[in-house]
This record gives C-alpha cells, sequence and structure tokens, in this order.
C-alpha cells in the first residue's frame, strides 16, 4: 500500500499508523453433491467471485448479496450421499 490509501486506518505499530490492509476474496456457487472426501462438487459454471478492501461486517453483507443475486445459486440443499 502507498501511504494515501492507508489515511485514516487504525495500525498495530507504536505509531498507530497502517502500512497494509485487508483484502477480502470470497467465491459463491451451487453445490451438487459431494466427493469421495466429503468435498463439495460445485454446479459447472455456478462459481461468481467477488473481493474488496472492507470491514468484515460490510464484506459480510457483499458476499450475502452476491449469493442471492445470481439465479444460479438458488439456495437449495443437497444432502451428502450415505
Amino acid at each position: 500500500m502507498v501511504p494515501y490509501e492507508t489515511e485514516g486506518c487504525r495500525g498495530k505499530d507504536e505509531t498507530g499508523r497502517a502500512k497494509t490492509r485487508e483484502a477480502k476474496l470470497g467465491c459463491v456457487f451451487t453445490q451438487v453433491g459431494v466427493d469421495a472426501e466429503g468435498r463439495p462438487i460445485r454446479e459447472e459454471g455456478s462459481t461468481t467471485c467477488v473481493g474488496a478492501i472492507e470491514t468484515a461486517p460490510e464484506f459480510g453483507q457483499r458476499i450475502f448479496t452476491e449469493s442471492i443475486r445470481c439465479p444460479r445459486n438458488c439456495h437449495r440443499r443437497v444432502d451428502a450421499p450415505g
């Protein structure tokens, strides 16, 4: 980061000035099942991604909004086999 991008942000060192920022990234997809190890299997073409430098509550709203924005991500439940 360059100094003007961290102006007004609280830092953790003795000066109290921030030198870095935390980027948050997330992806949303429709799960169609699980593999043999129990990991989710994504529906092809359903993955969308978001990213931002913002607070956790702001990013939580961003990723939630993304999850309901795309009609492919229809919040259906897929139970694991077995």
